[in-house]
């Protein structure tokens, strides 16, 4: 009825019914009980194929640098970038490690999965290379954006991931506060300045703070940059 029927070892689903069961007894020669004769399934060959026997059936695998889609269980599908299968009829590719990308479809080896370079990044199964946010980079073979660093001279802050100049932020404060109050709330006060310019709080100084005497008048500041 041109219908295929595999029976034995199955470890890496060789057997092509996308599953790694092993079928047959416990020798693998296929006198299990209720798993041979009519219980063995035939192997789902794909749309629009058929067998030709032509001396001792052979069972259909899909080649190296595929897998047995059994979801759709329509055809052999290539290995997506990213992933290789280096094993005829395998249920599923493997995915290039971490800190590694392919762009290859279909690839049989894990050998197109390219460490990235310094400066970059990757996640599991990349079929590229993610660059470091600006002033930053990384060691070659990086598998996460942490492992992006600012460059020397930049830095970033609790309020951006962004990596900026270093630089102090040196303030005059006029307040309407004493000078002995202020410095209750100095801490609280550079917190803000600090989110307010997305800087870290070490980043920001006060230099001289000076009590004014009309309550009335609102909160003044004048703010220089030195490096």
């Amino acid at each position: 009825d041109a219908t295929v029927k595999c029976w034995g070892y199955n470890s890496d689903g060789q057997l092509g019914y996308g599953d790694k069961r092993v079928r047959g007894d416990g020798s693998n020669r296929g006198y299990g009980s209720n798993e041979m004769g009519a219980s063995l399934p035939a192997v789902d060959l794909g749309l629009g194929r058929t067998v030709a026997p032509s001396g001792p059936a052979v069972c259909a695998a899909c080649p190296a640098g595929s897998y047995f889609n059994a979801v759709g269980g329509a055809t052999c599908t290539p290995c997506p970038a990213g992933s290789y299968s280096h094993f005829l009829n395998p249920a599923f590719c493997s995915a290039c490690p971490a800190g590694s990308y392919s762009t290859a479809v279909g690839a049989s080896t894990a050998a197109t999965c390219t460490p990235c370079p310094a400066g970059n990044y990757a996640a599991l199964a990349s079929p590229a290379c993610i660059q470091c946010p600006g002033n930053s980079s990384s060691k070659a073979g990086s598998g996460t954006s942490t492992a992006c660093v600012c460059s020397i001279g930049y830095r970033s802050s609790r309020h951006t991931p962004a990596c900026l100049p270093a630089v102090t932020v040196a303030f005059k404060a006029s307040v309407r506060l004493s000078v002995v109050a202020f410095d209750a709330v100095r801490a609280h006060y550079i917190a803000g300045v600090a989110a307010a310019l997305m800087r870290l709080e070490s980043d920001v100084r006060i230099v001289s703070v000076v009590a004014r005497r009309r309550a009335s008048l609102p909160l003044a500041l004048s703010r220089s940059l030195s490096p």
